[in-house]
């Protein structure tokens, strides 16, 4: 892909990184507790807590509209695999083929996503601010780009045994932490399941599985995710910007909602982390 592609993605990258960074900042001083920065930055539950102003809840839209992130990650990855196809003869065969294979398994992983959304997950009436959305509809297509342009500037990738075998342990991993996000996520719709579709709205301390140690660890299974995709596409600087702005904005979100659990349920056990069991 071209050379001005690789460079948007990083631009777009970083941006974004200094975007929510400079957010993160504002949080922990006086402004932080302005009406203005707690409705750009909280989202679902978090936002419960607040009363916003009329502009502000002009520019919310309901939380259970992620199923739209995936759709468009899942059509910028099949428009990926055409230009591939249509392109492949202008490109280095071996690139070709690893970056085919990435954005397979990337495409499992918002089909995936796209199937919790509308047929696994029990979304209460929460909303999220416009700018929530925005990022999350171009996040995905600019990752699809990082992926295409992974290897405009760096060295040719040579496919031998040894390399086979790195990428199908990859690509096992990738599965693996998969199946462990799903059932996050599983464990999160049985509670709404059990209590009822009336208490679609009321919000209790989740139990089983990685849960019993921390509380998001599908935030944390996404951080190993994208982790795993950047070794893909060995350590490109586009995927590493990415795989930054990802733990960034999982690292973030993860304290908010484990310290909004420390607050609404007082007998929640201390031993459990944030979003990495027994680290943080």
């Amino acid at each position: 892909m071209s050379s001005n592609l690789y460079q948007i993605c990083i631009i777009y990258w970083l941006a974004c990184i200094t975007i929510i960074c400079v957010i993160r900042v504002l949080t922990l001083g006086e402004i932080g507790k302005s009406e203005t920065v707690m409705g750009l930055i909280y989202f679902g539950k978090l936002r419960n807590d607040y009363n916003f102003g009329t502009w502000l809840k002009m520019i919310e839209v309901p939380k259970r509209w992620f199923w739209v992130f995936y759709l468009i990650a899942s059509i910028a990855v099949l428009l990926a695999l055409v230009i591939i196809v249509i392109d492949g003869q202008l490109r280095y065969s071996s690139d070709n083929l690893l970056i085919s294979m990435g954005l397979l398994l990337y495409l499992t992983h918002v089909l995936r996503r796209l199937y919790e959304c509308l047929y696994v997950s029990i979304f209460s009436d929460t909303k999220m601010n416009i700018l929530h959305f925005l990022l999350g509809i171009t996040f995905y297509p600019f990752n699809v780009c990082s992926q295409l342009s992974s290897f405009t500037f760096e060295k040719k990738t040579e496919i031998n045994t040894l390399s086979i075998l790195l990428y199908t342990i990859l690509a096992v991993a990738i599965f693996v932490v998969q199946i462990q996000q799903h059932y996050c996520f599983v464990l999160l719709a049985q509670i709404r399941l059990r209590n009822g579709l009336n208490a679609k709205n009321v919000h209790t301390v989740p139990y089983g599985g990685l849960f019993e140690y921390c509380s998001s660890p599908h935030y944390f299974l996404e951080i190993i995710l994208y982790f795993l995709f950047t070794l893909i596409y060995q350590l490109s600087v586009p995927m590493l910007l990415c795989f930054l702005f990802v733990i960034t904005n999982q690292t973030i979100a993860a304290l908010l909602n484990h310290k909004w659990y420390q607050k609404h349920f007082h007998a929640y056990a201390e031993s459990r982390k944030a979003f990495i069991p027994y680290i943080l």
